[in-house]
């Protein structure tokens, strides 16, 4: 049997790797189509994320309250009106604070 140079190889056996994925092979840059714009590759923004989990919870709180039923105490009540209004005052502060930079950065 011969023996491998790269040692993952040596304990996965040749078999395991497919032709892309060997590590002695060029690499293979800017060859696929739209390599040069690759959504997987980029970071996505973290105020984007915030945003849509604000109205994420604002869409959901009242199919969860409908779910769930009433509020049985008052503690309950508290803490439901206030994760809304703190998801819907989130939601459109983000939103303003996006415009306002838009406007500001100019066309």
């Amino acid at each position: 049997m011969e023996e491998a140079e790269n040692p993952v190889q040596k304990r996965h056996g040749e078999g395991d790797f497919g032709p892309e994925t060997r590590q002695n092979e060029p690499a293979r840059e800017g060859l696929e189509v739209g390599a040069e714009r690759d959504p997987t590759t980029e970071p996505v923004d973290p105020w984007y994320l915030a945003e849509l989990a604000c109205w994420t919870m604002v869409v959901l709180a009242p199919i969860l309250t409908w779910v769930n039923g009433p509020s049985v105490s008052t503690d309950q009540f508290v803490v439901r009106t206030a994760v809304f209004s703190l998801a819907l005052s989130g939601g459109i502060g983000i939103r303003l604070a996006k415009v306002v930079a838009k406007r500001r950065k100019g066309p």
